[in-house]
């Protein structure tokens, strides 16, 4: 339970810090920690648009990674999704 939790707020709080938005694909076996984690930023102040979850599958996820407004990407994964992000940067 605690992982996931931990790996978002690992990247996610200093990018925010620095004025940067967080949007995040969660792993499919943990929505419910992934709308937590959102709902802990919206208790703390930060507007709804600033830190967002998105409750979509790899295929979606990998669509947005290769827009051209995504400037960053942060990956605990296994390493063939990571390889698979790495090949379309």
């Amino acid at each position: 339970m605690e992982f996931p939790i931990l790996a978002v707020f690992r990247f996610a709080v200093p990018a925010m810090c620095v004025g940067n938005v967080c949007v995040v694909k969660h792993a499919s076996n943990v929505p419910r920690s992934a709308l937590d984690i959102e709902k802990v930023f919206l208790e703390a102040g930060f507007q709804k648009h600033i830190f967002k979850t998105l409750l979509i599958d790899s295929k979606t996820a990998m669509r947005i990674i290769t827009e051209n407004r995504v400037n960053g990407i942060s990956l605990t994964g296994s390493i063939t999704a990571g390889l698979e992000i790495g090949g379309h940067l």
